[in-house]
């Protein structure tokens, strides 16, 4: 494996061919706006046979179906398992968790990625608030 860095960023542990093949994977799908490479992979922790976890932000709405097509043209074109998630899907605490560990290694609309990384981050701290609350319920007996 060789080893990727982007300047004030960590070690992803991803080969510079298969970033180029991510980047060109995305380009041809103008739905994506940017794709980011988090867990195992962008923690320096892969192991031999893990998988590549991936978010993608994309633009309007995307069906199952669809995303499905994505995760097996993405794993058929870079040899390994990928999982894909639409940014978007997931919950608060997994967007969070995208941002704060994962790396960016693709980006056709800085404006869009941005706008949906600060909803995304609004959205988790409100989150913390209600789980804080909720914490506070329970240990009160409600």
């Amino acid at each position: 494996m060789m080893w990727y860095t982007r300047e004030g960023e960590g070690k992803i542990v991803i080969s510079t061919g298969a970033l180029e093949k991510i980047e060109k994977f995305a380009r041809a799908h103008e739905i994506i706006v940017a794709a980011y490479v988090f867990g195992s992979s962008a923690a320096d922790r892969e192991r031999s046979g893990s998988d590549i976890d991936m978010a993608i932000m994309i633009r309007g709405p995307m069906g199952g179906f669809e995303r499905v097509q994505l995760e097996t043209e993405l794993s058929n074109l870079l040899g390994k398992d990928v999982d894909l998630i639409v940014f978007s899907r997931v919950s608060p605490l997994l967007q969070h968790q995208i941002l704060k560990y994962g790396r960016i290694v693709f980006e056709a609309d800085a404006g869009e990625r941005i706008r949906q990384e600060t909803t995304s981050r609004r959205e988790y701290l409100d989150s913390r608030v209600l789980y804080r609350i909720l914490g506070e319920d329970k240990s009160h007996g409600g």
